[in-house]
């Protein structure tokens, strides 16, 4: 046997030496590295680990905390394993590298498929070893004393998708060889837990008869059938009826005559054997092939599997290659048929496939002319019959439902775009769906087709992969055509591909049999209603492939029900797919989408106003989310129509900033979608009202983009008003971003245009914000100077929310020059003026600054306060960046205390809070405290790291990414 690391089978234990120690740490530690080690080199989200291990234990207050002690805990542990496996932080969660055959229950996993692999060729004696050895690692439960919903959940999958396979095989590989009493002893040992699953009852009756022992075989048969008489299981009590006897006619052959054999092989026909060529490897396939295995697997044999999934994801690849696998299991024949449902061709109809099946089975449908006999005849050939029907490209159940109901012992296999959800409820049938196959089997297909080029060219490979999207019909036709041209770079193959689209015309050229992008996706928007068309037509409208059910609404200017149901549709369909708060179409779905939508055939009229309605959508959601994040802010006014465009509405700042959070992109895309198509106030507006939030996301260049693309709407509407505004905005953001030479020339202009207007307010803030862009360049005179003049301006026309931000202003300059007193009185004043205006980032920013002159100072218990104090009001409004300082300022406060536990604690919080926004000054700055309190804690290497990221940080530039984070 492999010598395995880990076992989470039973109890989470981890090898030391030859010995694995009961108690070698605390249970959440055990239970935290049991989780990670279910999905090996996989990310757990924080989020989800909280959930698998407390349960509703966990108290939701921070779960990065919560965490923390367990993984700090599972590393050491792990630590002297050779080799040592690595827990890394990743992006929001926590992965393990680890090998899968170091871990009991995956290698387990691995025997069971090779042990299966040999049952199927028949090698019984090879399947029982390997299948033992299996056995002998998944004696217990894994995660057994975890009892969390998620936990008892994986146990389950665990049990249906490894233990009853591997059940299934070993037990029928022991009776193949001779061995019923050994296949008996396995059952019993399992019977407990489950007493009513049939397909175990079936392989009990086949072992006790194959012992010889009929007498038991009826006991267990009327005792089981009793049992689910009384349970009101009638249903159940007739399978197991026709499992006893399909087990009676394995072991008590009847008596037969050689006259009998000779009238059999004379009337009877060859079973059909009607499968086509299928392709002997698939790529990334495995799991699903097993997955029908076990839908399938002995007890089942009246069954339904529905495979369903996108367009040229390899359905039909899939089914044809698992039918040849096991077409000797059927001796009632194999039979292919393509039922054209989705196709230029006429969809077959359930008459057609009844006659196509009769004569697949030798016999003459034409001279049966009642359809109603037809249907009879065919149930009398084949009842009894253990057949395999493949039927290929359903369109809708009706095409399949009188096969069902007159072959109860086949097997029918369908393939589907379309969620047969009608076969489901009224015939059992089993959905499987097929996915996209994974970008790093994509990559090894495309390798080892395409050859060593790959190598040479790594970054025009990957590329290449990432336009395949997973999807095998694009890789298929991406690889040939980079096969065909051996002497064209891949990177002017890349580049010709890359313009979209070139990729959804790619293969109509020569594609005489409909083998395109194109055409694929062709066939499946002809199958939609007239409705499903417009709906999947609109969505073409939005500039991203990503969308919400509102968005939708705003689309078809309809409620939300009739949204929900045309999204259904294209559900079922797999032209979008739902996921948690949006749904999504692959990038070349989107864009045939966008070329359906701009043919002339289709009304010019419903379609810009759809798109009025999408941006307006837009404006609304973000108009109602300033209302909510800046309360004390008057509101930037519009004449634009809201009219049927679904905004969505926010409770509170957390929904708000949410918001922004999860649909940051859609709203930069519209922007530019609105100056391109000439929609000038929706791009000037919503550039302008989204320029902070994104700030506050750390997304410093969309904002900038977005304000871009705002002066652009503005100048083309001829707006002076429009243009003033926008050039502000820029100008400030380049002050953020470090550009003063930039944000000069546009506050200028700003303080130049608002001057001549006679706008008052906005001539008070450009000269406040001019001022803070000559003070970053260190002219402090000319500084001091606009600063007078912002005061001047604002208390000469009653502008009081303007002054309490050139206080502060200042205030920062008067600490610059060592003036303290001066500056605590003017950031005082600030703080004042801002809470009584509610102005809480404001206020927030104020006690920083009070923070920040209490540590200059050394006044460390009030530097502490303040910093607190300014912390929960910039938390309160999402100012991340301004939290950031915050902790830096406690940080900084406690370890001058000589509190190191508690100043490291502040620092690695602000230095989260900098990953969240890609605040990278700030950053630096808190790893300049952040070492010294690490050196005095003993951890030297810890002190090295940061003050070599924080010298990175300041050489560089570079943002925070998930990989320099840990």
């Amino acid at each position: 046997m492999t010598l395995v690391d880990f076992m989470i089978c039973g109890n989470v234990s981890v090898r030391s030496g030859d010995d694995w120690p009961e108690q070698w740490a605390h249970k959440k530690t055990r239970h935290v590295l049991g989780v990670l080690l279910t999905r090996p080199r996989m990310t757990f989200p924080i989020n989800d680990i909280v959930d698998w291990v407390w349960g509703d234990e966990a108290t939701r207050t921070d779960n990065t905390k919560i965490i923390q002690g367990p993984i700090s805990k599972a590393r050491s542990a792990i630590a002297n394993l050779d080799p040592a496996p690595r827990i890394q932080r990743v992006a929001a969660g926590y992965r393990i590298d680890v090998d899968k055959d170091r871990i009991d229950l995956h290698y387990a996993k691995t025997l069971v498929d090779r042990g299966r692999e040999q049952a199927r060729k028949h090698r019984f004696e090879q399947a029982c070893q390997i299948l033992g050895e299996a056995f002998e690692l998944l004696r217990e439960d894994p995660l057994a004393d975890l009892q969390t919903a998620p936990a008892i959940g994986f146990r389950r999958s665990v049990r249906d998708r490894v233990v009853l396979p591997a059940i299934f095989a070993l037990t029928e590989s022991q009776i193949r060889l001779g061995e019923p009493w050994a296949a008996l002893n396995l059952l019993d040992s399992v019977a407990h837990d489950h007493p009513l699953d049939l397909r175990l009852a079936e392989r009990r009756f086949e072992a006790t008869l194959a012992l010889g022992d009929e007498e038991g075989a009826a006991d267990l048969h009327l005792k089981l059938h009793q049992t689910l008489r009384g349970m009101g299981l009638q249903e159940e009590a007739d399978q197991l009826r026709c499992s006893v006897d399909r087990a009676r006619a394995k072991f008590i052959p009847a008596q037969r005559t050689p006259a009998h054999d000779v009238v059999d092989q004379a009337v009877a026909p060859p079973p059909p054997r009607r499968l086509p060529h299928h392709r002997k490897q698939l790529t990334d396939r495995e799991r699903l092939l097993n997955e029908i295995d076990v839908r399938t697997e002995h007890g089942n044999a009246a069954s339904v599997v529905v495979l369903t999934g996108a367009a040229g994801v390899g359905k039909t690849a899939l089914a044809q290659h698992w039918a040849n696998r096991h077409q000797h299991e059927f001796s009632g024949g194999a039979v292919f048929f393509d039922l054209q449902g989705f196709s230029n061709d006429v969809p077959l109809d359930s008459d057609e496939l009844i006659r196509l099946l009769l004569s697949a089975f030798g016999h003459r449908a034409d001279l049966i002319p009642n359809s109603e006999d037809r249907v009879t005849r065919l149930g009398s050939v084949l009842q009894g019959k253990r057949t395999l029907l493949l039927l290929d490209n359903v369109r809708e159940a009706e095409q399949v439902r009188r096969v069902l109901e007159i072959a109860p012992d086949a097997l029918i296999l369908i393939t589907s775009r379309s969620q047969l959800t009608r076969l489901t409820l009224r015939h059992g049938a089993i959905e499987i769906e097929v996915g996209a196959v994974a970008e790093a089997e994509t990559a090894r297909w495309l390798y080892q087709t395409i050859g060593t080029r790959c190598a040479r060219e790594p970054d025009s490979f990957d590329e290449l992969v990432r336009l395949c999207v997973g999807i095998p019909l694009f890789f298929n036709l991406i690889g040939h055509y980079a096969v065909s041209r051996p002497r064209v770079a891949l990177s002017e193959i890349a580049a010709f591909l890359h313009e979209e689209q070139r990729l959804l015309n790619f293969g109509t050229a020569k594609a005489s049999d409909g083998i395109s992008i194109k055409a694929v996706f062709t066939m499946s928007y002809q199958a939609l209603s007239e409705d499903g068309r417009r709906m999947f037509r609109l969505l073409g409208l939005h500039p991203h492939p990503r969308f919400t059910v509102e968005l939708a609404e705003a689309l078809l200017g309809l409620p939300r029900a009739a949204a929900l149901d045309q999204l259904e549709e294209l559900q079922d369909l797999h032209l979008i797919s739902q996921h948690n708060g949006y749904f999504q179409m692959l990038n070349l779905t989107h864009l045939f989408a966008a070329e359906r939508a701009h043919e002339e055939e289709y009304d010019e009229v419903d379609r810009e106003l759809a798109r009025a309605r999408m941006l307006g959508h837009y404006v609304g959601s973000a108009s109602n989310a300033e209302k909510v994040l800046f309360p004390y802010r008057d509101r930037m006014p519009h004449s634009i129509s809201l009219t049927s465009c679904s905004p969505v509405e926010f409770s509170d700042e957390q929904q708000a900033f949410g918001w922004y959070m999860q649909y940051h992109s859609y709203l930069t895309s519209a922007v530019n979608h609105a100056l391109q198509h000439g929609y000038h106030q929706h791009s000037y507006f919503l550039a302008n009202i989204a320029n902070e939030p994104l700030q506050r996301l750390g997304r410093h260049r969309d904002a900038l983009r977005c304000l871009s693309w705002g002066l652009a709407s503005a100048q083309k509407a001829d707006s002076e008003g429009w243009t003033t505004d926008t050039m502000h905005s820029i100008g400030v953001l380049c002050i953020e971003m470090g550009l003063p030479e930039k944000a000069e020339a546009y506050l200028s202009a700003t303080v130049s245009t608002s001057e001549r207007l006679g706008n008052h307010e906005n001539t008070a803030i450009a000269l406040h914000n001019l001022a803070c862009a000559r003070s970053k360049v260190g002219n402090l005179a000319a500084a001091e100077e606009l600063f007078d003049r912002s005061l001047a301006t604002a208390r000469r026309n009653d502008l009081e929310r303007c002054i309490p931000g050139t206080l502060l202003g200042i205030g920062r300059m008067r600490r610059e020059q060592d003036r303290d007193a001066e500056a605590a009185e003017l950031f005082h004043r600030a703080l004042d003026r801002h809470e009584q205006l509610g102005n809480i980032q404001g206020a927030g920013q104020a006690l920083n600054e009070l923070g920040e002159l209490a540590l200059h100072r050394g006044e460390l218990r009030t530097a502490i306060d303040y910093a607190d104090r300014a912390a929960t009001k910039n938390t309160a409004v999402h100012d991340f960046k301004s939290v950031a300082d915050s902790c830096r300022i406690l940080a900084a406060a406690h370890q001058n205390l000589g509190l190191h536990e508690q100043a490291s604690e502040f620092a690695r919080e602000g230095i989260r809070k900098c990953w969240e926004v890609g605040a990278i000054k700030e950053e630096a700055a808190i790893l300049d405290v952040l070492p010294a309190s690490l050196d005095a804690l003993k951890n030297a290497a810890g002190a090295a790291e940061g003050r070599e990221r924080a010298s990175l940080l300041r050489g560089t530039g570079i943002a925070p990414t998930s990989s320099n984070r840990n």
